[in-house]
């Protein structure tokens, strides 16, 4: 029987999963939208969210119902997970002494949204599970499914290893598989119905035409899951039609049909119409500028976007701005457009792919009207390209690797941007920019300001302003590993009221007389990280590193990590 895994994909997905697990986080409306869909569907057999739609901003209204205004892929496939939990709780373990849930007021707009801040420990779990299943475990193999693609452009075995853990921990992939929305889901379906194709196309699999069904299937459900995905499909029926494949771009559109179908009949369902989307309904009550309420609303069409061609010079801001800005967040990603030539010089067909994706998400996010996505980190609406861009940069470090200038400076810029992304572990993503002054929280700027909304050249740098003061206080967070530490259940929702913790130390249960074993809380998370990666890899080094890696590891945990307290 073929293994699933061989020892490098194997090791890979450990790493990745473990890594994204342990950061797990839970940032607010965007989670609370899908996560009341999947309760819905389980527990109330119906699509309306109107039992939940108090603690979600992110929400539509129509025909007197509330729905979540997300696409609804993630939380359909979130449902029989949740259905199996929420049976073995309600029947193996529920409590006669079940937690009250209480919340804290969150004026909106003259509406009240109510924030969870004491979750039941059903509740608790429940965001774990569906969180790690749906985004970590997503971000996981979607790593390995760039270690597969890069290994049909190169032979060489570092490299694909090296590619695959860069783009895991260096892009976008990293802080949306610690998230519940549906980026890194609807990402693993796009991209693995270009790697079918792409398989097919260069000969690596037999032209089979259920090869181009079964990746229209998987486009179509990956647009069910984000709308932004028909994109991903667009492009790769333009590589087929490309390479001359008429019939088989045929065969594509139709899988993709089918794969649309659960989106279809939901629609239908809410709207008697099943090509209207719950999007085009949000709640203007809590989005002000949907209907231009405001008089510095930008005008919008539909709902979303505002198309004018001013807004072409935005697109230097999308790339790099402090605010979010794609290059500036992960500057690693340049090398991939500069070797964009060098590739087009070797594969003529997937460079226009590649172009034609950068091209289609950089305009719809040029266009949006609400260009900064919500409390994200980075542009969230850009990690569908992130996995694509691992291409060209195959050939850049084959081409450059004897130029140990260029290959210093591409290291630097590697080492920034997985830099960056540790940043956005270790506090809440910014709402924009949050101070906290005693008792109370000082928005620096909002997002429906006069000042944002129309001057969008932001300069405002979260990364700096936000996150590296948090992160050179305690570190990344991990709530999983200060549940461990504590024996709680965990509480992975990370807001400004919360976002940090006070607890300094961890007590063990080693005592010595009136003294106690204590480990600091702070980069604890980090370390444990470091160590399970070391741990996954050791059997690929020599006898001598092992040795020198468990030592190091030892001498650093003795000397940073534990020390003798008083018992209190």
């Amino acid at each position: 029987m073929k293994k699933i895994f061989n020892r490098i994909e194997l090791s890979l997905f450990l790493t990745f999963i473990i890594t994204y697990s342990l950061l797990i986080q839970w940032n607010g409306w965007n989670e609370d939208s899908r996560f009341a869909l999947i309760r819905s569907i389980v527990e109330d057999t119906e699509i309306q969210i109107d039992e939940y739609a108090n603690i979600t901003g992110d929400r539509s209204f129509y025909n007197n119902h509330y729905y979540s205004d997300k696409a609804p892929g993630q939380s359909i496939l979130g449902v029989p997970f949740y259905f199996i939990w929420d049976f073995i709780h309600d029947n193996l373990l529920k409590s006669n002494h079940e937690k009250e849930q209480e919340y804290v007021e969150d004026p909106q707009y003259g509406v009240m949204i109510y924030e969870l801040i004491n979750p039941s420990p059903k509740t608790l779990v429940s965001r774990i599970l569906v969180t790690i299943i749906l985004s970590s475990l997503s971000g996981a193999l979607l790593i390995i499914l760039i270690y597969k693609t890069v290994k049909i452009f190169t032979g060489n075995i570092k490299l694909q290893i090296l590619v695959s853990i860069i783009f895991g921990l260096g892009t976008l992939i990293f802080p949306y598989s610690t998230v519940l929305n549906g980026n890194i889901l609807a990402t693993l379906f796009g991209f693995l119905s270009f790697y079918i194709i792409l398989k097919t196309e260069t000969g690596k699999r037999d032209l089979n035409n259920r090869n181009y069904f079964l990746a229209g299937v998987l486009s179509g459900f990956s647009i069910v899951i984000d709308y932004t995905m028909i994109f991903v499909f667009s492009a790769l029926v333009f590589f087929v039609l490309l390479n001359k494949k008429f019939k088989q771009a045929f065969i594509l559109l139709f899988g993709c049909f089918l794969g649309l179908i659960p989106l279809l009949v939901y629609n239908f369902a809410i709207f008697n119409n099943p090509f209207i989307i719950t999007m085009f309904h949000v709640d203007s009550v809590i989005f002000p500028c949907v209907q231009k309420q405001f008089e510095y609303c930008e005008k919008s069409i539909g709902t979303h976007f505002n198309f004018s061609s001013t807004l072409l010079m935005f697109i230097p801001v999308l790339l790099f701005s402090p605010y979010r800005g794609l290059l500036f967040y992960h500057p690693l990603l340049l090398f991939s457009f500069i070797d964009l030539y060098l590739f087009y010089k070797k594969n003529k067909n997937i460079t226009p792919l590649l172009i034609l994706l950068f091209l289609e998400f950089i305009l719809f996010n040029t266009f949006l009207l609400d260009w900064w996505s919500g409390a994200t980190f980075g542009l969230r609406h850009l990690t569908p390209l992130m996995p694509f861009l691992s291409i060209p940069i195959i050939f850049f470090i084959e081409k450059t690797k004897e130029n140990k200038l260029l290959y210093i400076l591409f290291i630097i810029f590697v080492s920034i941007s997985i830099f960056h992304n540790i940043l956005g572990q270790s506090t809440s993503w910014e709402e924009p920019i949050i101070k906290k002054i005693g008792n109370d929280f000082l928005y620096l700027i909002y997002w429906y300001d006069i000042e944002f909304f129309t001057n969008r050249l932001i300069v405002l740098n979260p990364l700096y302003q936000h996150y590296l003061p948090a992160f050179l206080d305690h570190g990344p967070i991990s709530s999983i590993t200060h549940g461990v530490f504590v024996v709680k259940v965990p509480d992975i929702q990370y807001n400004a009221r919360n976002n940090v913790g006070n607890m300094k130390y961890y007590e063990t249960f080693l005592k010595f007389g009136s003294n106690m074993l204590v480990v600091k809380s702070e980069f604890i998370t980090l370390y444990i990280i470091l160590l399970l990666i070391f741990l996954i890899w050791m059997n690929f080094l020599k006898f001598d590193l092992k040795i020198i890696g468990i030592i190091i590891f030892i001498m650093i945990f003795v000397l940073f990590f534990v020390s003798i307290k008083p018992i209190p």
